[in-house]
């Protein structure tokens, strides 16, 4: 048999099909790992309607000072005081996602063009209720951000174990409390992210189409999902100009197979669908693009960033100090670190 030469990947990303030895010992199946974030939410789900009386539309947060002049005293929803939140808008689009009408059961849309560009989610419940019956939206909203959070944790979980990790941090994934936020108002935001992992999934199997599809429906729930799509398209553009000192464990050996058209997308899909929406609500394009700029903009350290230059401008020196002072005991103690 000779000295013949090791086959067997080097590089950091787990090859697909590839059974690890010690599997057993990282965590569960991811499967288990989505049923124990579904069980999570729904113990949530359960939690809140015992304490809104077991009235399902508490979840839609609709404002008595927003709904159509004539309703404050209909019975079939849960009003809260106000102007509501975001959910009220789910529930109007879940029962026409493609209407154009100034109210839809009672609820009119703040910004037309804005809210109807994320279509995803009520489009989703649109079709789970058959068609957007009234009585079954209420209950579809909520149980697909149920679906969406084991979908998170189970997606999780496969990536964790394709890096050699537990697949408990897929529940970590699962956990973060804006899913529960998004969970208990009707957001969108629990939908976005399982199809912002699951796009990544499918990009570690190099089903680049799929990954792009899945990018793409995220887009169309949070318009700030593009962020991970102009990601994917830097990290293409870095290896293919060979950026001196970016190495594989960087970048990732799986990740620079990236294929460029499938990650245009999602862009592509976001400016359709601003055309789209300046076609149907021309009077407020101009707003639904400045709100979606403004998520945009959102971006991890810009808060920080803005801050700094308040303080600044302020010659607000004794925050700059103390931020000096946490940043110095940082290095400081993570110099130690290095050194043991």
């Amino acid at each position: 048999m000779g000295a013949e030469e090791s086959t067997a990947p080097t590089d950091m990303w787990p090859q697909p099909g590839c059974r690890q030895a010690n599997d057993s010992e990282r965590g569960p199946r991811p499967i288990a790992v989505a049923c124990f974030a579904s069980l999570g939410a729904i113990l949530f789900v359960i939690a809140r309607l015992v304490a809104h009386d077991g009235d399902i539309t508490s979840f839609m947060r609709v404002g008595d000072e927003w709904i159509v002049e004539g309703a404050e005293e209909r019975e079939d929803f849960a009003l809260v005081g106000g102007i509501g939140y975001d959910g009220q808008y789910f529930y109007r689009q879940a029962i026409n996602p493609l209407s154009t009408a100034v109210h839809v059961d009672g609820i009119p849309l703040d910004r037309p063009a804005y809210r109807s560009a994320r279509i995803t989610y009520p489009t989703i419940a649109w079709a789970l209720s058959g068609g957007g019956q009234r009585e079954l939206v209420p209950w579809v909203l909520p149980a697909i951000n149920v679906i969406a959070i084991g979908a998170i944790g189970g997606v999780g979980a496969t990536l964790a174990r394709r890096e050699g990790r537990t697949t408990w941090w897929g529940a970590v994934f699962a956990a973060w409390p804006g899913f529960i936020v998004g969970l208990g108002f009707n957001l969108a935001e629990p939908v976005a992210a399982a199809l912002v992992l699951w796009g990544v999934l499918e990009l570690r199997r190099e089903h680049h189409w799929v990954a792009g599809v899945a990018l793409s429906a995220a887009v169309l729930t949070r318009e700030s999902a593009l962020i991970v799509s102009a990601a994917l398209v830097g990290v293409w553009l870095l290896r293919r100009v060979r950026f001196a000192g970016i190495p594989d464990r960087l970048v990732g050996t799986r990740l620079s197979k990236i294929h460029l058209a499938p990650m245009l997308a999602p862009p592509v899909a976001y400016l359709g669908m601003q055309w789209w929406m300046a076609r149907r609500f021309p009077g407020d394009t101009a707003e639904a693009t400045s709100q979606s700029a403004t998520h945009l903009g959102n971006l991890p350290g810009a808060p920080l960033v803005r801050q700094l230059a308040e303080w600044v401008s302020s010659g607000s020196t004794v925050q700059l100090f103390q931020l000096v002072q946490v940043l110095g005991r940082w290095h400081f103690s993570s110099s130690l670190s290095s050194r043991h």
